[in-house]
């Protein structure tokens, strides 16, 4: 529980009884969804709460001698100073928890993607693209979670959208045919945004839409980069490449792709790096017949032995991305014009390319 607030907080900081309300407020999430969160200290949950976000925080528990969570004047908490190992213990803690939240985190991943499109904040949207761009998203998730696929589709996307309507996290408009969701309009129940200003996590509105929608960027982000690493599959002009084994395939894509676009401002959650993702993202991209993977060896498919068609893959996975936090700034505006954190990160892709096969890298960003 304390994993998922610490990754999900977008303020640099926050005050100790302010964490331990936000945990409980997160503990309270999970129940109503049908689960339970065990206290790791004796007593009640409530009584236990302080010293129990003290305990998650300490070293003892991370294994490292200095605390994830920096003390400022008192207990005032700073926020995103993690390492690279600090923040994936912190993945690991939130991934107990993200099965409760998957469904809802679909829909609203998907609704955000049909936004960016749109360009509108929030946006209405039909049913019927609302259920295709969160088919999309359980496709490509098929080895993260564990949910029938076709299942989903069919039954659970419809009890999924209404339970987010009756929990005020989307609002139904233009309502089409009785029981026909498909027909109906969505968007984000945002009446009530002004609450955002006085509480860290609420509910429902736009604070509950852009938490279930972080639980899954950075597993998105993990698939872009497994995409962005496909450029370094492609043929060079004349030439032949071997079939390279997937756990260089993999290293690559985080050390030489992943970490680049990260420290560069192309990608915000260092979390996307982990390696179980990027191989399920392979794993998938086998599957879907993008690469073809046999005996432990990754190579393109012929349908997508172009720069062009990894392009348009690569693309195709961003749309559903988490906008950049560094590209929306002025400074960046200014400095790079018109292009996208999207269109940088594959220039980078390209550039490191020969690193997979010992050359040197072509230019730099």
């Amino acid at each position: 529980v304390v994993g998922i607030i610490l990754l999900t907080h977008y303020k640099r900081g926050l005050a100790l009884k302010d964490l331990a309300q936000s945990v409980t407020w997160l503990r309270n999430e999970v129940r109503k969804r049908g689960f339970r969160v065990a206290a790791r200290a004796r007593g009640s949950f409530e009584s236990d709460v302080a010293q129990l976000v003290n305990r998650v925080l300490s070293s003892r528990d991370s294994g490292s001698s200095n605390e994830m969570v920096k003390k400022f004047r008192g207990d005032t908490l700073l926020f995103g100073l993690y390492t690279p190992e600090e923040r994936m213990l912190l993945v690991f803690y939130r991934n107990q928890l993200m099965h409760v939240f998957v469904p809802e985190a679909l829909v609203c991943a998907a609704l955000y993607a049909l936004e960016r499109k749109r360009g509108e904040f929030p946006a209405r949207v039909s049913g019927r693209d609302l259920r295709r761009y969160t088919h999309f998203l359980v496709q490509l998730f098929r080895f993260e979670f564990a949910f029938p696929p076709s299942s989903f589709h069919r039954d659970t996307f419809s009890e999924t959208v209404e339970s987010l309507v009756q929990r005020r996290i989307l609002v139904r408009s233009a309502v089409g045919e009785p029981g026909e969701i498909d027909s109906d309009m969505f968007s984000v129940d945002s009446r009530d945004d002004d609450s955002l200003v006085e509480s860290t996590f609420v509910s429902h509105g736009t604070g509950m839409y852009l938490f279930l929608c972080s639980l899954l960027w950075p597993f998105l982000d993990s698939y872009f980069l497994c995409a962005l690493g496909l450029f370094a599959l492609l043929e060079p002009a004349g030439g032949q490449r071997p079939p390279v084994e997937v756990s260089a395939f993999v290293a690559h894509v985080q050390k030489n792709v992943g970490e680049a676009v990260f420290f560069g401002g192309q990608l915000d959650l260092y979390e996307a790096i982990s390696r179980d993702t990027l191989i399920n993202a392979a794993k998938l991209y086998a599957r879907w017949g993008v690469v073809r993977i046999a005996d432990g060896h990754i190579s393109l498919a012929d349908e997508f032995a172009s720069d062009g068609e990894v392009s348009r893959f690569a693309r195709r996975i961003a749309a559903f991305k988490k906008r950049s936090r560094s590209y929306s700034s002025r400074r960046y505006r200014t400095r790079r014009g018109v292009r996208s954190a999207v269109a940088d990160a594959e220039s980078h892709a390209r550039n490191v390319a020969p690193l997979l096969w010992g050359g040197e890298p072509m230019t730099s960003l």
